[in-house]
């Protein structure tokens, strides 16, 4: 009971961040189920790793940020990630959904006063979740240059970015 009483309080403390958090990861989600198996396997040049290592990075980087939120410090690593192998679209989003309850749970038992070095800076867990969305928006910018590069519609949700 008591977990409920913390993620309600807490979904009523960060609803807005939670809310456009939906819709930011809800992009990302509708996206991934438009692509096929070899679409996930395109990249559209030097440096740009293949489409599927940028749906698993956002999840790995959204791990840093949900530790950050019991150690109160970020660090960007991908060491003790959770061992996540090719599994194509369907393995993609159940480790994009688990990343999401973890989140979420931890979030209802982090105060919201609760501050996180950001490599020396203070912020709140509110600055330090906006940040996370920002981050996955980023990708969202990156991934446009995915899709054009497969010559693919993107899925009508992405009409709020203008396609």
């Amino acid at each position: 009971m008591q977990g409920r009483t913390n993620l309600s309080s807490t979904i009523t403390q960060f609803e807005t961040f939670i809310n456009e958090w939906r819709f930011t990861r809800g992009l990302s989600l509708d996206l991934l189920g438009a692509l096929s198996e070899t679409d996930l396997s395109y990249s559209p040049g030097f440096g740009m790793g293949p489409l599927w290592k940028q749906f698993r990075h956002i999840g790995r980087v959204q791990e840093d940020y949900v530790l950050a939120l019991t150690t109160g410090k970020v660090s960007f690593s991908t060491t003790g990630k959770k061992r996540f192998k090719q599994e194509g679209a369907d393995g993609l989003r159940t480790y994009l959904s688990v990343c999401d309850e973890e989140m979420l749970r931890t979030l209802s038992e982090t105060p919201g006063s609760f501050e996180i070095d950001w490599f020396g800076e203070k912020v709140k867990v509110s600055e330090h979740m906006w940040r996370l969305a920002a981050h996955e928006t980023f990708h969202h910018g990156q991934w446009v240059i995915y899709m054009h590069g497969l010559g693919k519609p993107f899925p009508p949700s992405w009409s709020a970015w203008g396609f």
